[in-house]
C-alpha cells in the first residue's frame, strides 16, 4: 500500500527505549508514505490539522492505547465531517497496547504462553504487521470495524476512545504507573500483593476497596468498586473477553460495574476474566451512559488519567458513541 503517514510517538515505551526505532520505520516505509516523530502536543497538532491535505490511505500509529486516544480526538478536530476518515493501522509500542493486540495481531496463532511474553520483548514481530502493511498491494489487506466512543465530562473534555471508565481500575493505574521500568513485573507483584492483602485484610488490600457513589443515567446512586465501558471485548492478553457485548452490535459498547467488594470479585475474576456473566453486576450494552456523582472522581480514557497534562476528574461523565474507524490488517 502506497500513500501511508505513520506517527510515531517518542515518548512511548518500546519508542523510548528503542531510540534507533524510528530510521527502522523510516526504512521500512520507504517512499510508501511519510513517516513523523510526535515530539510535542503542538508539533502533532500542526501534523493533524495538514493531514487533510495529504489525504492518506491509511494512518499508522506507533505508540500506546493512550496515543490513539490522543490521535483520534486531534484528529476528529480537523477532518471534515463529511470526508470519510483514513483508515487506522496500530505498531504497538506503549505501555499498554490493548487495541493492537486485539485488531493487528494474528488470531489464528494458537495460545502459547511462553512465545506471548517472548513476543512483549521481540520488537521484529510488531514492525512485521507495518512491513505487511506497506509491502502488499490492497487487494491483499482486509479492515475490520472498532468503535470508539466519545467521553465528555461537565468540565468540557472531550476525547475518543474504546475504555472510559472509574473507581477501582484508576487507582490501579496510579499504582502501576509508579514503575517507571519493568511494567509486567510491577503488574505481577500488584497481583499477588493485593491476594496476599486481601487473606488478611491489610492496608493494601483496604486502601483498594474504596467504593463511590454514582448515579447511572439519573437512576438513585449507589456505591460502586468500579464502572467501566469499553467497545473491544479484550483487555489485551490471551484469552481474554471481559467484556463479551462489546462486539456484539455495531454503535454499542459493554458497562460493567461492580457493586461488591473487592474480595469478592477476585474471586470472581476468572469468570470475568474469561467473558462469564456475574451476578450482582452492572452488564449492560447501549449505546450512551452517564455516570454523575456528587463529589468530583477520577476516571481514564484508554488507560491514561489525563489528556495533555489536564486530568481526567469530573462530578458528569458522559460515554456515547462516537465514531467508527476501520483497521487495516495484511491478510495471512
Amino acid at each position: 500500500m502506497d500513500g501511508v503517514v505513520v506517527l510515531s510517538n517518542p515518548n512511548s515505551g518500546r519508542n523510548f527505549r528503542d531510540k534507533s526505532r524510528f530510521k527502522t520505520i523510516q526504512k521500512i516505509v520507504g517512499n510508501r508514505g511519510i513517516v513523523y516523530s510526535t515530539k510535542n502536543p503542538d508539533c502533532l497538532e500542526k501534523i493533524l490539522s495538514d493531514l487533510p491535505k495529504h489525504d492518506p490511505k491509511a494512518l499508522i500509529i506507533s505508540g500506546g492505547d493512550g496515543t490513539v486516544s490522543t490521535v483520534v480526538t486531534k484528529l476528529m478536530r480537523y477532518w471534515p465531517g463529511e470526508k470519510e476518515l483514513p483508515v487506522l493501522g496500530v505498531i504497538p509500542s506503549g505501555t499498554i497496547n490493548i487495541l493492537a493486540k486485539e485488531y493487528t495481531s494474528n488470531k489464528k496463532t494458537p495460545l502459547r504462553p511462553f512465545r506471548y511474553f517472548k513476543n512483549l520483548f521481540n520488537d521484529a514481530d510488531q514492525l512485521d504487521y507495518l512491513r505487511g502493511m506497506v509491502s502488499l498491494p490492497e487487494e491483499r489487506l482486509f479492515y475490520k470495524d472498532v468503535d470508539f466512543m466519545k467521553v465528555s465530562d461537565n468540565n468540557g473534555l472531550c476525547t475518543y476512545g474504546f475504555s472510559a471508565g472509574a473507581g477501582l481500575i484508576v487507582d490501579l493505574l496510579h499504582e502501576y504507573y509508579k514503575a517507571k521500568h519493568l511494567k509486567l513485573i510491577k503488574m505481577s507483584s500488584m497481583a499477588v500483593h493485593l491476594m496476599w492483602s486481601a487473606l488478611f485484610n491489610g492496608k493494601y488490600y483496604q486502601s483498594l476497596n474504596k467504593k463511590h457513589s454514582f448515579s447511572v443515567n439519573g437512576d438513585e446512586p449507589e456505591d460502586y468498586l468500579w464502572i467501566v465501558s469499553q467497545t473491544l471485548q479484550s483487555v489485551g492478553t490471551p484469552k481474554s473477553s471481559p467484556f463479551y457485548k462489546a462486539q456484539l452490535c455495531s454503535g454499542k459498547f459493554h458497562t460493567m460495574g461492580a457493586k461488591f467488594n473487592l474480595d469478592k470479585f477476585i474471586r470472581y475474576f476468572p469468570a470475568f476474566y474469561s467473558g462469564d456473566e456475574i451476578p450482582g453486576m452492572l452488564d449492560i450494552q447501549t449505546d450512551s451512559i452517564v455516570l454523575s456523582s456528587e463529589q468530583e472522581f477520577a476516571y481514564q480514557v484508554n488507560g491514561d488519567l489525563d489528556y495533555l497534562g489536564k486530568p481526567f476528574k469530573a462530578c458528569i461523565l458522559k460515554m456515547e458513541h462516537g465514531i467508527t474507524c476501520k483497521i487495516v490488517q495484511p491478510r495471512n
